[in-house]
């Protein structure tokens, strides 16, 4: 269609603008291009090579990133059923490929086939809950983007029409389902979390696949340009490092130096080691405090486990306390601390507050409040653990001889959203307060919004602490209200004064909200 310079110019910048896509992202982009071409009868290779290559990419894919696995299984699907013949023959050598590869690989990588129950349920309530805790706030700019995304599809759309047109039905059909599905895929990637990149990267990359031609010269031009500044202009990436392979050169030519030259290795790891151990700085007391013991990190700076390799990690089942998004993800955290098997310490992470450096004050992300993260096994940290060491960046909690009583109750309230509500105080001893909230996306608009886009976003008020970012899924699971004196923890680690009143609100929501149950509890703490 375009002169041999012209088309790698083309090319080559379109390679350039797509390095935002990380590797499965990548790998789901490329399912989509494969499935494309063979959908418009271009020559990929036998049926069977083609059904036992899609089988493979889907069982790695479904160990890589779950998501993206599913995706790439159901567009695999699709290819198959409008293609192959015979056609369910072929698809159970299709499922037979898929499952043998994902089987290997799990017990390869030293899995049990008794761990795949909780390895299938565990993901079911990450994924579930991404879309409820994860998604960021809207702004005029995502509206734009997101107008250009679908901009965009269309426009590839109507470039493509001539080249499906002279297809068999049953490949039309293919390849209306497998832009749907990818459309959907990348549209929840995009604009869930804000990955824009994602999303118009596989726009681009697809306008090259669905091209033929016949397509008319003026319309390519047009349509590629549309996309390509479309993702420019949404990831804010520079003309200069759009063009500039030299960085991208280097970076390859340094990791080529390293990856064929394995004598090289061990000194490779220790400069590795050498530049976390740098970052993290766990003091000598940090590390007393750790040897010998299991560990968990909390909030999610695991790679402290990479850089002292003395260090036991013993981690809970979710690891990083900010994406245990669901009751049952937080509850699958307070069972393992709660076990035999709960990890001896646990190494927490502050970072200095901006208007007081002698201070630290707890990681977090999206605006949360950090004792709300995972607030069942929050709660069974105070009950069961005490500290042994800290310092400003770091602290020490060892198990304790104690645990959680039988939580009892304070009072329940009934309030509108954004009605601040007073907490009750316990006076009694060793009493730790916390609220379990009812009523927040109970309804069946919130859980269809969540599955096609995502949650409503949802905000705490605190007495005399300020607003914060709230995970709908977990508030039923027991947020902290008050932590007594009894429980030491060094400045910047401590829970602080108990909290005065509870506001919880819904931003940008129709219709609006209904009413939320508060539920007060006194959970005492229990000692030998």
């Amino acid at each position: 269609m375009l002169p041999g310079w012209q088309a790698l110019v083309y090319a080559y910048i379109a390679m350039r603008a797509v390095i935002v896509l990380e590797p499965y992202e990548a790998l789901f982009v490329g399912v989509i291009a494969i499935a494309f071409s063979i959908l418009l009868g271009r020559r990929i290779g036998r049926q069977a090579w083609i059904v036992v290559g899609l089988g493979i990419v889907t069982g790695i894919a479904l160990l890589g990133k779950i998501n993206v696995g599913l995706f790439v299984a159901a567009i695999s699907a699709v290819v198959i059923l409008a293609v192959a013949r015979p056609r369910w023959p072929v698809m159970g050598g299709f499922v037979a490929t898929a499952a043998i590869t994902f089987l290997g690989l799990w017990l390869a990588t030293g899995q049990r086939i008794t761990d795949l129950v909780a390895y299938a349920t565990g993901s079911f309530e990450i994924i579930r809950g991404y879309s409820e805790a994860m998604g960021v706030d809207r702004t005029q700019t995502d509206d734009w983007v997101m107008l250009a995304y679908f901009v965009t599809i269309l426009l590839i759309a109507r470039m493509a029409l001539g080249g499906i047109r002279d297809r068999p039905i049953a490949h039309q059909v293919g390849i209306v389902a497998v832009a749907a599905l990818a459309g959907f895929a990348f549209f929840k990637t995009g604009f869930v979390r804000g990955g824009y990149g994602y999303a118009l990267s596989a726009v681009l990359v697809a306008f090259f696949v669905l091209a033929e031609s016949r397509t008319p010269r003026p319309l390519y031009m047009a349509v590629f340009a549309a996309t390509f500044l479309s993702l420019v202009a949404a990831v804010g990436m520079s003309p200069v490092d759009l063009v500039n392979p030299v960085p991208a050169v280097r970076a390859f030519a340094r990791e080529a130096a390293v990856v064929f030259r394995p004598w090289t290795w061990p000194t490779a790891e220790q400069r590795t080691r050498d530049q976390l151990q740098a970052q993290y700085k766990l003091e000598p007391e940090i590390l007393t405090a750790l040897a010998g013991s299991t560990i968990h990190v909390d909030p999610w700076e695991t790679a402290v486990m990479a850089a002292y390799p003395a260090l036991r990690w013993g981690p809970e089942p979710v690891f990083q306390s900010y994406s245990a998004y669901t009751s049952q993800l937080d509850e699958l955290n307070a069972a393992a601390l709660r076990s035999n098997d709960a990890p001896q310490r646990i190494l927490r992470e502050g970072q200095v507050a901006l208007n007081d450096s002698s201070r630290a004050v707890p990681v977090t992300i999206d605006g949360r409040f950090r004792w709300f993260d995972a607030p069942a096994a929050m709660l069974e940290t105070f009950c069961r653990y005490d500290e042994v060491a800290a310092n400003q960046r770091w602290e020490v909690l060892a198990q304790a001889a104690r645990h959680c009583g039988t939580p009892e109750p304070l009072a329940t309230v009934t309030a509108k959203p954004g009605q601040a509500v007073a907490v009750p105080l316990d006076p009694r001893p060793d009493r730790i307060v916390i609220v379990r909230v009812h009523g927040i996306n109970d309804s069946l608009v919130d859980r269809v919004l969540t599955t096609v886009y995502k949650a409503s976003e949802w905000y705490v008020t605190l007495g005399g602490l300020g607003r914060y970012r709230l995970v709908p899924d977990t508030a039923q699971d027991g947020l902290l209200m008050a932590v007594p004196s009894t429980i030491h923890r060094s400045p910047g680690f401590d829970f602080g004064p108990p909290i005065a009143s509870i506001s919880i609100t819904q931003r940008n929501r129709f219709p609006a909200p209904g009413p939320l149950t508060y539920e007060f509890l006194s959970v005492p703490l229990v000692r030998p």
